[in-house]
């Protein structure tokens, strides 16, 4: 309620107390005043009719009629007399004068009775006025001969009483209007209106504009009311803004861990019971699952089934405090059934009261294929190392067995028996060769003949071969780009490579089948790179082999490129076609990968490199007869026997040949022999300083110095420097008589 409403009916309520206890002072004071005019109206009636009693009895008694009458209107003359009536002794009417002049003709017993005394007066309403009625005997010698009734109207009284009362009521109310008026003015400005203002600046407030109160009135309630808000509305000002300034680093922090969850590239979730209660945008995107979805599950659901007991024997462990790693590793069963490895950091919190898991789970499936590529890569690398290795000492032995059979047919007449068997046991060695060229071709320590080459002119090439050598059941499709980008690769190698993968196909296929062969241009990006193991990202030729025949298993496909494993019978595979494939295929920068389902066929997918520019071939001519010299020639090799042949050989020819068993000798002798040694004939595979850094050396001593290097493979056939440079020539080991002479001829009279 207003607080003026209060006031004004708590006056209201203290005025009508005043005027009833004024009241309860007046009122009888003013009855006072009416019972002093009633006995001085009934002194006078006494006074009355003493004064005419004596005249008033004779006229009764004698039955004077009319003098009755004419006093009674002398005695109607007097002030507020309404009506005189006189009666007889026996209450009978005798005269009635007045106003009103009575009709009764006679006094009834009650009133008859009410005069056993002398005088009656009371007091009614009589014809609207209020009067008083005066009765009284009159008598003549003790004895009662008549009435005298005397109606004295006392309206005027009334009036002036009703008056007073009047004029007493607009003075209070006057009084109480000047009242209101002064004390609601007086309310308005000193509590009202300063109440109003600060309800204002509280409603002003509410809103949210924190401001001060402005009272100019001093030394009242008030005034310390309005300071004391003051004090409250600066204390709530500040503390708003404190409060703003929290509220808005909450809002902000809120925001960043926000950003950060939903933008964390691993999954977070909350366990709790093992139910998932919360899990992030990252999750939602690695499981295949809605948020909806995921919250109601139990998180064994999303474990794959091989590791589910793992799995909960490290939550129960956390959560009940026992000892268990804070990471693990583990697969997930997506929604559309693939599985994938995530590494789960675990941290203990409270969730609701009750203790849960934080779980930062990331997905490291590609972490996991790069780390078996990469491990295959390794294995495969070192096989290759391993391969090269017994390649280069098998290399060895065929070229003393080459060696010195080729001696002995230089000594030999075609007629002779032993001829024949001579040339069997070359035959025999150059087949060996052959093998040591797929180790080494494999472990990719073979020379190569780079040039820029059309893929699908190859493929046409060995389709055509294909076409004729394979069985007809076999069908052969070829799905060629137009536009192809060129590559630079071996076209022998990318035809034995293409061979090998055919022959396998054929294998796979005894019943029939079909061979696919596609090529497209593709342009790798850094991720697809990454993934397929793909040394650098650009523009690759893309080669498709498949094929419809009984495909292979997982454990299969991890060992398909290792040289000797196969998956024939016994003597039918050698179990290198598919190494010397991968061994190709690396020795051009590219990829190989092998993608196969149990009875689906498989398919091979070869990535290589393309370049911008053309460089035509060198072509060399080889002499038809081999020649001989007179030139000194330094031979450098460790092996002992290696030696021996290629000094029988070059003397043969009429050189002069000085022998060095490793590069430490060789280079002492060249310093002191240097002006009648013409050409170095230098091993490349050698214990202690190595061929190449002999060669370094020897082209710091002579810079114009002719070295011909000797081995079964090439170590970096993209090596820079004078390591690459410097040599004049290259003999492949087993020595091959004829291309060995050509060549030292070739070096030797290019000077």
């Amino acid at each position: 309620m207003n607080l003026g409403y209060k006031i004004n009916g708590a006056i209201l309520v203290t005025f009508f107390a005043i005027v009833i206890i004024f009241m309860a002072i007046y009122v009888p004071f003013q009855n006072r005043r009416i019972e002093t005019t009633k006995k001085n109206v009934e002194t006078l009636m006494h006074t009355l009719v003493e004064r005419d009693r004596g005249p008033l009895a004779n006229e009764i008694y004698q039955g004077l009629k009319d003098a009755l009458t004419q006093r009674l209107d002398q005695m109607l003359e007097l002030k507020d007399i309404s009506v005189i009536t006189v009666f007889d002794g026996s209450g009978k009417l005798l005269v009635s004068r007045g106003l009103y002049p009575q009709d009764d003709k006679q006094l009834s017993e009650a009133e008859l009775g009410k005069l056993d005394h002398d005088t009656e007066i009371h007091y009614e309403k009589w014809h609207g006025q209020y009067t008083m009625i005066y009765t009284r005997e009159i008598q003549i010698i003790g004895e009662r001969i008549g009435y005298i009734r005397i109606h004295c109207a006392l309206e005027g009284v009334k009036k002036e009483q009703r008056l007073s009362y009047f004029l007493l009521g607009g003075l209070l109310a006057s009084i109480l209007i000047v009242m209101l008026a002064l004390l609601n003015l007086l309310l308005f400005r000193t509590i009202i209106r300063p109440i109003k203002s600060l309800s204002d600046t509280m409603d002003r407030m509410q809103a949210g504009r924190i401001e001060q109160h402005h009272y100019s009135r001093n030394n009242d309630e008030i005034r310390d009311l309005s300071e004391a808000f003051n004090r409250m509305s600066w204390a709530l000002a500040t503390s708003y803004q404190e409060l703003d300034s929290q509220r808005k680093e909450l809002l902000e922090s809120q925001e960043k861990y926000r950003l950060v969850v939903d933008n964390a590239n691993d999954g977070i979730v909350i366990l709790q019971d093992g139910i998932i209660k919360f899990a992030n945008p990252k999750t939602v995107e690695v499981s295949g699952y809605t948020a909806d979805e995921l919250i109601v599950m139990h998180f064994l659901d999303l474990v794959a089934e091989e590791d589910r007991e793992l799995t909960l024997s490290n939550y129960m462990a956390r959560i009940a405090g026992r000892a268990a790693p804070d990471n693990y590793i583990f697969r997930i069963r997506n929604k559309h059934g693939k599985k994938l490895w995530v590494d789960d950091h675990i941290v203990i919190i409270n969730w609701d009261g009750r203790p849960a898991t934080l779980n930062f789970m990331r997905d490291i499936s590609h972490q996991k294929k790069t780390e078996e590529q990469l491990q295959q890569a390794q294995k495969m690398e070192a096989i290759g190392t391993l391969a090269g290795g017994i390649a280069h000492d098998f290399n060895n032995m065929l070229q003393a067995i080459q060696g010195y059979t080729q001696l002995l047919l230089l000594d030999k007449e075609k007629s002779k028996a032993s001829y024949r068997e001579l040339e069997e046991i070359l035959g025999a060695t150059k087949r060996g060769g052959e093998l040591t060229r797929q180790l080494l071709t494999f472990s990719r320590k073979v020379e190569s003949n780079m040039q820029p080459i059309d893929i699908n002119t190859e493929i046409k090439k060995v389709g055509k071969i294909l076409s004729r050598t394979i069985p007809k059941m076999i069908e052969i499709r070829l799905n060629l780009a137009e536009d192809l980008y060129t590559v630079n690769a071996d076209p022998g190698q990318m035809e034995q490579v293409l061979m090998n993968l055919a022959l396998n196909a054929r294998d796979a296929m005894k019943e029939g089948g079909k061979i696919v062969i596609e090529t497209e241009n593709m342009i790798l990006d850094k991720e697809y790179c990454e993934i397929h193991l793909i040394e650098k990202e650009g523009k690759y030729v893309l080669l498709s082999f498949s094929d419809t025949g009984h495909g292979m298993d997982k454990e299969a496909l991890e060992h398909i490129f290792e040289p000797f494993f196969t998956t024939k019978k016994v003597g039918e595979g050698t179990g290198l076609g598919l190494a010397m494939v991968y061994g190709i295929i690396m020795k051009h920068k590219g990829a190989i990968n092998c993608y196969s389902v149990p009875g689906s066929g498989t398919t091979f997918r070869i990535y290589l490199p393309t370049i911008e520019s053309f460089k035509e071939p060198s072509i060399v001519e080889i002499a038809e007869e081999p020649r001989g010299g007179t030139e000194t020639i330094l031979l450098v090799d460790d092996e002992d026997i290696l030696r021996d042949i290629g000094r029988q050989i070059l003397e043969k020819f009429g050189y002069t040949v000085i022998l060095a068993q490793d590069g430490e000798k060789a280079l002492e002798i060249y310093r002191h022999e240097q002006a009648k040694i013409n050409l170095v004939l230098l091993d490349l595979m050698m214990p202690g300083m190595g061929g190449i850094k002999c060669l370094d050396e020897l082209l710091k001593i002579n810079p114009e110095a002719k070295v011909i290097i000797a081995s079964g493979y090439f170590v970096n056939d993209n090596a820079g420097g004078p390591s690459k440079e410097g040599a004049k020539g290259f003999i492949k080991k087993p020595y091959i008589i004829e291309g060995m002479l050509h060549e030292i001829r070739r070096v030797i009279e290019e000077g």
